[in-house]
Formats: structure tokens, sequence, C-alpha cells
């Protein structure tokens, strides 16, 4: 983020200033206003890059409908199966009818 609002990667140097001037209003207003358009900038960015990916990413994938009456396998890997070794165990179970 602070690349984003100053254009370079900040260092790890600390230095105290003893005589601090008052920020010029001005300067002040206008610095605002361009981290604004920044920000507005990134928005549309972010924006754009997550359509971008939904979309090459909902290419290759399948819609897959279930009606009532259908039978499925079910994946253990969230089922708590009574098994000594879980390693050991069926990777699917099924089929059961969907109701």
């Amino acid at each position: 983020m602070f690349f984003v609002n100053q254009g370079y990667h900040l260092r790890a140097v600390i230095v105290k200033e003893t005589n601090c001037l008052p920020l010029n209003k001005l300067a002040a207003v206008t610095y605002a206003e361009e981290m604004k358009e920044c920000f507005e900038v990134l928005k549309l960015n972010l924006k754009k890059a997550q359509t971008a990916n939904a979309w090459f990413y909902n290419k290759y994938q399948k819609a897959i409908e279930f009606a009532i009456g259908d039978q499925v396998w079910l994946w253990t890997v969230n089922i708590h199966i009574q098994r000594p070794c879980q390693k050991l165990c069926l990777k699917k179970i099924g089929p059961y009818t969907i109701r």
C-alpha cells in the first residue's frame, strides 16, 4: 500500500525531526485529491482483475444441477467416520439418493 501511495518502497530508516513546520493547506488538499483519485483507479483495476479471473475460472467449470431422486457419491473428506485409521478409510461413500 505504501508503494501505491508514494511511488517507492519504504525503507526502515527512522529520522526524528526537531522543527516541524505547519503543513500548507493547499498542498494537503491537493495530496488528498490525488490519493482519492489513486484509490479510485486501484478499485477499478481490482474490479477488472476480479472479473477477468472469474471469467477464466468459470470457463472450465461445469454447472452441476441435482434433482430429487438422483443418486450421488459423497467424498469423506469432511465426514467423520468411525474407523481406526483415516488413511485406510474409503474416499467416497454411496450412492445416496437425494430427497
